[in-house]
């Protein structure tokens, strides 16, 4: 007897068979769906946290007119011959008021008290804010207490907010100093602070949070190891760029004001080392062997970054024969009466200790002729002893 093939109930009812094939791909589809769904609500759980926070009054800031202005070379630079008030608030309380003013060739003002004065040379001061001066007067700068100290040279004010590293590279390769500098002897000193490696590579925060940060200069090392520029960091590495500014939309990272790459890497560290090394070299070849160097500004032991990178820095530079001055130990940047309070940038005091301390090292190193005089009292310096390689200088 024959056997019948057994009617399913699917075919009796007319309901086709769903293949494996296409139940896997449902049942993905709905995984996705529920993590898209859990995914918006814990961005909008965010979302409230930050729309909450911000709501609360934040820092409130005033730039008249506004000094700042972006340079296809650089990203952002001052704008040239302005004199511009900078002010910061908190609520209706000020943090600082602030006058700069910006000479014709885009520095900020080094004011001078004898014009008059024969100049042996020229001291160019580069690196960031903190170099730069901002929340004090143009006579309360580090380069302004350092024409103090050394009163025999034209101190120039290279230095702007939110500079690398690069940006004094960048500026010695366009020729800049060459071009703008009447002296023929010239020595260079770069202001560090640990922050200055996540400009050098571009973090999240630096390219997508700061002025123009896009546009600063792009370097890293070429097929043959060198260090080469590639643009800036919008032109240079496009897609990178576009992924940061999706990671800088995330709530959660907002929230916790995260920064990508969340750490510093040894590759990171050479890299700047690197940057400062071959704008230490290009410099010489200008004006001579010598003629630069690292200033390692203090750091501020609130924050593990900025205490630890300053001094944990050196070995880098000392790998590449890069000279440097170590202020580390001058005080600490997070002391009552170093930092501006709800700000975090130097204040006078900390200007004049700092200034003191390069005058002190330069001229027993033999950089610079001695000075006349000294305009900071030695108990200041807090037993500093300011270092570079090959060098011994006795305790003060």
């Amino acid at each position: 007897m024959t056997s019948q093939p057994v009617e399913t109930v699917s075919k009796r009812l007319g309901r086709p068979r769903l293949s494996r094939r296409r139940a896997n791909l449902l049942a993905g589809l709905l995984g996705l769906v529920l993590m898209g769904g859990l995914f918006a609500v814990f961005e909008g759980g965010f979302y409230a946290l930050n729309r909450a926070r911000n709501g609360e009054e934040g820092p409130r800031y005033i730039s008249d007119p506004e000094y700042r202005r972006f340079d296809a070379d650089l990203g952002v630079a001052p704008i040239p011959g302005v004199r511009a008030r900078h002010a910061k608030f908190c609520g209706d309380e000020p943090v600082f008021d602030a006058h700069y003013t910006i000479d014709a060739d885009g520095r900020r003002d080094v004011p001078v008290a004898d014009a008059g004065t024969v100049s042996r040379g020229a001291l160019l001061v580069s690196g960031c804010s903190f170099a730069f001066g901002t929340g004090v007067e143009d006579d309360e700068t580090l380069p302004a207490y350092l024409a103090g100290e050394v009163p025999d040279y034209r101190v120039y004010n290279y230095a702007f907010q939110g500079y690398g590293p690069q940006h004094v590279l960048a500026m010695i390769e366009d020729g800049r100093f060459a071009r703008e500098l009447e002296e023929d002897r010239a020595f260079l000193l770069y202001v560090f602070i640990p922050d200055h490696i996540r400009r050098v590579i571009g973090s999240s925060k630096v390219v997508c949070g700061w002025i123009h940060g896009d546009g600063y200069p792009y370097y890293d090392y070429d097929a043959s190891g060198m260090v080469c520029r590639f643009g800036s960091f919008a032109s240079g590495r496009p897609w990178r760029q576009s992924w940061y500014g999706l990671l800088r939309r995330e709530q959660c990272m907002k929230f916790f004001g995260t920064d990508w790459p969340p750490r510093l890497t040894e590759g990171h560290k050479r890299l700047t080392a690197d940057v400062l090394k071959r704008a230490v070299d290009l410099f010489a070849e200008q004006y001579g062997p010598n003629s630069a160097c690292v200033v390692l500004y203090p750091g501020d032991v609130r924050y593990t970054e900025q205490s630890d990178s300053g001094r944990s820095f050196i070995p880098y530079l000392e790998a590449v024969s890069v000279p440097y001055i170590d202020c580390t130990d001058a005080f600490d940047l997070g002391e009552e009466g170093y930092s501006i309070p709800r700000d975090g940038h130097p204040t006078p005091k900390a200007h004049q200790i700092i200034a003191r301390s390069i005058a002190t090292f330069l001229e027993q190193g033999g950089a610079l002729a001695r000075r006349r005089s000294f305009s900071v009292e030695s108990g200041d310096v807090r037993g500093v002893v300011p270092r570079m390689p090959t060098v011994e200088l006795p305790r003060s």
